[in-house]
């Protein structure tokens, strides 16, 4: 799970895979994730530009349990009630 400032709520996708980037001269992980739904892999904006991994420090919990496509769900409720974010 991670949070993407873009985005209201967390986001829960796959790691695909694990690399590591150069940000100001620092060496860090970063994760490419994809979601089960989605054509292309995620992006993170930052104060540099997009990345096209997720930053370690941007990852908040591991999910232990995995239901593929439920996310559907609570997108298509919070879209019904008006407070999609």
């Amino acid at each position: 799970m991670y949070e993407n400032p873009l985005y209201k709520y967390p986001i829960i996708h796959r790691v695909r895979e694990i690399k590591t980037i150069s940000i100001e001269g620092r060496e860090e992980l970063c994760f490419v994730t994809w979601g089960d739904n989605n054509p292309v892999p995620d992006v993170y904006p930052t104060p540099y530009g997009m990345l096209d991994c997720v930053p370690g420090e941007a990852i908040k919990a591991k999910a232990l349990v995995v239901f593929p496509r439920i996310g559907i769900i609570s997108i298509k409720v919070r879209e019904f009630l008006g407070i999609g974010g």
